[in-house]
């Protein structure tokens, strides 16, 4: 099963969110909150030492200070990441609570439709070959293949790291996507098989990877 089909740069519009760790963007901004509170606290202590009142009280009250402006601000930003975490979640099990929709797998073309995995089921092998997928939402749990195709500005939430499977292995009881065009789809809670070639894009692409060979 080749994946010569699969683009590089689309591969990486493919990878719009990821399980696994911080980005570089929330490690920036963590930094930045660290640095600014850190700055914020300083600033105040430095400010009660000047003021005529506050520099007779000594140097204990200029450190406790800048400690409750510190722990006040680290309240907030707490505060406000929670609320982010919560609303995220919220969308997230929103998505999940949607009815399904009557999906027929013998259709050659998917758009704008919920896809629970079970309803890809096909009464003998579970292979999809060249077929178009766009805008849909596909939800787990379960276990997909993907071999070779256009995978195209795509995003995951909740679906680990890609599993490369050997060259020549036969897969049963999982559904295949053979040389299929996946677009602006979402995958919810599925783990991911690839072939090698398809695999070695989506690392190239920044994607976690287990099981290339010689890699």
């Amino acid at each position: 099963m080749s994946g010569k089909k699969v683009e590089r740069e689309a591969v990486w519009k493919y990878f719009s969110v990821f399980n696994t760790g911080l980005s570089l963007a929330e490690r920036i901004g963590t930094i930045f909150v660290f640095l600014f509170i850190t700055a914020s606290s300083t600033a105040t202590g430095f400010l009660a030492k000047l003021d005529p009142v506050l520099k007779e009280l000594g140097p204990v009250y200029w450190v406790g200070l800048s400690v409750c402006i510190a722990v006040l601000l680290a309240l907030f930003y707490y505060l406000f990441r929670s609320a982010v975490y919560r609303q995220a979640q919220t969308e997230y099990y929103s998505r999940l609570t949607v009815p399904k929709n009557q999906v027929n797998p013998l259709d050659e073309s998917f758009k704008d439709v919920i896809i629970y995995i079970e309803d890809l089921r096909l009464p003998t092998l579970q292979v999809h070959r060249g077929k178009h997928f766009k805008r849909c939402k596909f939800v787990g749990h379960g276990t997909i293949a993907l071999m070779g195709g256009n995978i195209i500005n795509n995003t995951l939430a909740g679906c680990g790291d890609l599993i490369a499977v050997p060259e020549g292995t036969l897969i049963s009881g999982t559904v295949v996507f053979l040389e299929c065009t996946i677009e602006s789809c979402e995958f919810v809670n599925i783990t991911i098989l690839a072939d090698q070639y398809t695999a070695k894009a989506f690392l190239d692409a920044g994607m976690p990877v287990k099981g290339l060979v010689n890699n």
